[in-house]
């Protein structure tokens, strides 16, 4: 006998189960009731009754605030350090906190404990990262409205022209920025 393939055997089972459920309709037996074993059933009705009881009996709001659960320090040293330098921190915040980048990784990764000191460090990182943003802000308010600092005065440029003076350097080239990085004050005054 060949051996039948899942799409044949799961059709043969629902033939016999389609027979078996129209002979129990027409003796007038009810169908047999899928079978579940009585610690599973039991142990069922009691988490779906836990679960009603914990949201607040028949779903109403609970009556007393719960207290907000403990983060890790892992978890808010990934917050912070993302916060400061995106997505792939652990170069930058390691030399910000000054460990080496393997600790960092082993903080991260495999969850040692973090000391004290590290986020002492941390947050010392932190605090000067939020003054250098605000000191950039405060120079924002220094400009003019329109965005331009105002030109300083300039005497007739006529007599200047008289005198014979070695010619103007050329311009420096221009700074290659990497384009992954953002010019924070060039960003913020784009805004204004």
């Amino acid at each position: 006998m060949p051996a039948e393939t899942p799409a044949q055997h799961f059709a043969r089972i629902a033939k016999l189960t389609a027979e078996r459920k129209a002979a129990a309709e027409v003796e007038g037996t009810p169908p047999k009731a899928e079978r579940v074993l009585p610690r599973v059933a039991a142990r069922l009705a009691a988490e779906t009754e836990a679960a009603r009881h914990g949201i607040g009996g028949n779903g109403a709001p609970p009556l007393e605030p719960k207290p907000r659960p403990q983060m890790s320090r892992r978890w808010r040293l990934s917050m912070l350090s993302m916060s400061m330098y995106g997505e792939r921190f652990g170069g930058e915040m390691a030399h910000a906190m000054d460990v080496s980048a393997r600790t960092m990784r082993r903080w991260m990764n495999e969850g040692d404990a973090i000391p004290d000191y590290a986020m002492a460090n941390a947050r010392a990182a932190g605090e000067a990262q939020i003054r250098a943003i605000q000191a950039a802000l405060d120079r924002l308010d220094d400009l003019p409205p329109g965005g331009k600092p105002a030109a300083p005065a300039v005497a007739d440029p006529a007599p200047a022209a008289l005198v014979d003076e070695p010619p103007a350097k050329p311009a420096a080239p221009a700074r290659v920025v990497d384009p992954r990085q953002v010019d924070l004050e060039a960003y913020i005054a784009s805004l204004g």
